[in-house]
């Protein structure tokens, strides 16, 4: 009568490396088999977490043990896996760095903003102290032209008074 064997299966990571290991091992084809059980009564879903968490070295002694010991089509679910855990690390840190880029974006707009807010009040200043030196310089004028004007009233003034006298000698 055969003796009734224990059923075991993968429990931990490292009981899945040392069962990758043992793949690796020159093993009989009863001992394959018994490995491929412990594999199937494994939770899936575990070996993968333990695959993704594993060390590079780890995960390639884990990928060639199951490519050896389940085949091409389940090693392709744990490669494809790891790519979908690797693309999103990198669309992670593509939106953090983009995230940081808009940050600095949106900080210097707000920046410039500010700055252009600033230039305006000042140019209005600007301006406004314009517009009343263009006012100063219209009255000068006008008064300048109003002394022109009394000035040559008095200028006439003057010559005829000279007329006077110099008929008066």
């Amino acid at each position: 009568m055969r003796k009734e064997k224990e059923i075991r299966k993968i429990e931990t990571h490292a009981q899945f490396i040392s069962w990758a290991k043992e793949v690796n091992a020159f093993s009989s084809a009863s001992v394959t088999c018994d490995l491929q059980d412990i594999f199937a009564r494994s939770q899936i879903e575990d070996l993968k977490k333990w695959f993704l968490e594993s060390e590079q070295y780890d995960r390639q002694i884990l990928t060639f043990s199951i490519l050896k010991n389940q085949g091409e089509d389940v090693a392709y679910r744990f490669i494809n896996a790891y790519a979908k855990k690797e693309a999103m690390r990198i669309i992670d840190e593509f939106q953090a760095d983009l995230q940081k880029d808009y940050e600095k974006f949106n900080a210097e707009q707000n920046i410039l903003a500010k700055e252009k807010k600033e230039f305006e009040a000042g140019l209005k200043e600007k301006e406004e102290a314009f517009s009343r030196l263009l006012n100063k310089i219209s009255q000068v004028e006008d008064m300048i032209h109003d002394l022109k004007a009394i000035n040559s009233a008095q200028l006439a003034e003057i010559t005829i008074l000279e007329d006077i006298l110099t008929i008066g000698k």
